[in-house]
C-alpha cells in the first residue's frame, strides 16, 4: 500500500467517525508503541566476533470502532517502520503501512453472532490461535467467524472459516503467498464451571505444496484440550494436542506430534507469584533419519501454527517464532516469579531447555562414519522483565536476556558458546483515546 493510498484512507476514515460523536457509539484510539532493541544472540548464539546490533522499532495505529444493536464496525490501520530506515527527504516510504484489522460483526440474536473480515484470533492462551502481539506487526486473519456465547452457562463456541486467494483468479486456485495458508476451518468449544474451565479444539488446515508440475492442498488436523483450575491460591493449566494428516513438500508426509503442557502457580503473597512448569513439544529424530529408511516418511514434529510463540519458551525466541518447525522438537522446563505492586511489576524466569529428539553428532559421523545422538540438553534462558505506568495512557517496559546454550544448540542453531549471547530492550507504549 503506497503512503498517499494509506493517507487517504486514514483521512476517510477519521470524516466517517467523526460523525458519529453526536451518537456516542463511535471510538476513535491510537497506540504509538516504539521499542529500542539490543541484540547479540536472539534466536541463534552469537559468534566471539560478532557485533550487536542496536536499532528501534515503532508500530504506529490508529482504531476506529463502531457499535449499533445490530452490528459493530472496527478498523485498525498500522504502520511500522525502523527508525532511520528511508532518508528524511523521502519520496517512496520504507516502512510498512497496511490494515492489520477490518471486520463488521453482525448479532444474528442474543447469543449468535457472525464476524467477518480481517480479525486477530486469540483462543484460551493463544498457543494454537493468537495475535502476536509483541511482534509490532502482530497477525491477523481474513476470516469467517460464526460465534454463540451464553453467559448463564458459562459457553462459548467459534466456528471459523478461511480460503485465501493470491488474487482474484479467473482461472485456477494455487496458492503461494509465503508464511500463509490456504485455507482453514476450525470449531473451538469452551465451557467454565466453578473453579475449572475446559476448551477443545479441532483445526483443519490446508497448505498449498508445489513440487515439479504437481500442485496439491495438503490437510493435516490439530486436535486437543486445555482445561484451568483456580482456587484461592492455587491455579494449574494442562493442554494436549495431537497433530496429523498431511505435510511438506513431498505431497505424502505424514504428521503425527503431540504437545503436553502443564503448569502450577501458587501465590506467595498477595503480591508474589510463583510458577513451576513442563512443555514438551515432539520432534524429528536426526539419527533415526539416518538409521531407519522409512522413517522420514512420517513427520514427528509440532507446529503451533498460529500460536503467540514469543510468549512461551522463552523471550529470546530460539524456538517457533519464525524457526525451529520440523526440527528435535523441545522439552522445557522453566520456573518463574511474578512481583506486582499497584503501578509496576517484575518477573523473573528461567528456563531449561533439551531436544525432545535425538540431535545427530555430525563430528563423529565425519570422524568414524558412527551415528550417534549428542546430549539432549541445549541451554537454559534467564529472563527479567520490569512494566510501569508512567503516566495515565503511556507505559514502559524492560527486559534483559541471556542464553547459556550447549555444544548440541551450536549444532543445530550455529554460533559459539564463549561468545555472551544476550538481549535487552525498552518498550514505551502510547494508548490516547480521542473519541468514547
Amino acid at each position: 500500500m503506497t503512503i498517499m493510498t494509506f493517507n487517504r484512507i486514514i483521512l476517510f476514515l477519521a470524516l466517517l467517525f467523526l460523525s458519529f460523536t453526536s451518537m456516542a457509539q463511535g471510538t476513535i484510539s491510537a497506540e504509538i508503541r516504539p521499542r529500542t532493541e539490543y541484540n547479540h544472540g536472539v534466536k541463534a548464539l552469537a559468534f566471539e566476533d560478532q557485533e550487536p546490533g542496536l536499532f528501534t522499532s515503532q508500530r504506529s495505529r490508529l482504531n476506529f470502532g463502531y457499535t449499533s444493536p445490530s452490528y459493530d464496525l472496527y478498523v485498525c490501520l498500522q504502520d511500522i517502520r525502523t527508525w532511520g530506515n528511508t532518508s528524511q527527504l523521502v519520496v517512496a516510504d520504507g516502512a510498512f503501512s497496511s490494515i492489520h484489522e477490518g471486520w463488521a460483526l453482525a448479532r444474528l440474536n442474543e447469543r449468535l453472532s457472525l464476524k467477518l473480515g480481517r480479525q486477530e484470533i486469540n483462543l484460551d492462551d493463544q498457543r494454537i490461535f493468537g495475535a502476536v502481539a509483541w511482534a509490532q506487526q502482530a497477525r491477523s486473519h481474513d476470516a469467517a467467524l460464526l460465534q454463540y456465547q451464553d453467559d448463564s452457562a458459562g459457553i462459548k463456541m467459534q466456528f471459523g472459516v478461511a480460503y485465501n486467494q493470491e488474487g482474484p483468479n479467473l482461472i485456477g486456485n494455487v496458492y503461494r503467498i509465503p508464511k500463509s495458508y490456504k485455507t482453514f476451518q476450525y470449531l473451538w468449544f469452551h465451557k467454565d464451571f466453578k473453579h475449572l474451565n475446559l476448551s477443545v479444539l479441532a483445526l483443519n488446515l490446508g497448505q498449498d505444496a508445489v513440487k515439479r508440475n504437481s500442485h496439491a492442498t495438503l490437510f493435516n488436523q490439530t486436535l486437543g484440550f486445555r482445561t484451568s483450575y483456580k482456587k484461592e491460591k492455587l491455579k494449574w493449566n494442562l493442554a494436549f494436542y495431537q497433530q496429523l494428516g498431511l505435510t511438506g513438500d513431498t505431497l505424502e508426509t505424514q504428521l503425527n506430534a503431540q504437545l503436553l503442557s502443564l503448569d502450577a502457580s501458587f501465590s506467595l503473597s498477595s503480591k508474589l507469584e510463583g510458577t513451576l512448569g513442563f512443555e514438551y513439544l515432539s520432534g524429528q529424530s536426526e539419527t533415526e533419519a539416518i538409521n531407519t529408511a522409512d522413517y522420514t516418511e512420517t513427520l514427528r514434529s509440532f507446529n503451533p501454527y498460529f500460536g503467540t510463540n514469543h510468549k512461551f519458551n522463552g523471550v529470546m525466541d530460539y524456538f517457533y517464532v519464525g524457526n525451529h518447525a520440523g526440527s528435535v522438537g523441545l522439552v522445557d522446563l522453566y520456573a518463574k516469579l511474578a512481583y506486582k505492586e499497584e503501578k509496576w511489576k517484575t518477573s523473573l524466569a528461567v528456563h531449561s531447555f533439551s531436544a525432545a529428539a535425538d540431535v545427530l553428532d555430525r563430528t563423529k559421523l565425519q570422524e568414524d562414519n558412527t551415528v550417534a545422538a549428542m546430549s539432549s540438553g541445549l541451554g537454559t534462558e534467564i529472563d527479567i522483565t520490569f512494566g510501569t505506568n508512567l503516566v495515565k495512557g503511556v507505559a514502559l517496559d524492560l527486559g534483559y536476556s541471556q542464553m547459556l546454550g550447549t555444544e548440541t544448540l551450536v549444532a543445530i542453531r550455529g554460533g559459539s558458546t564463549s561468545a555472551i549471547s544476550n538481549w535487552a530492550y525498552a518498550m514505551f507504549t502510547f494508548n490516547p483515546s480521542f473519541l468514547q
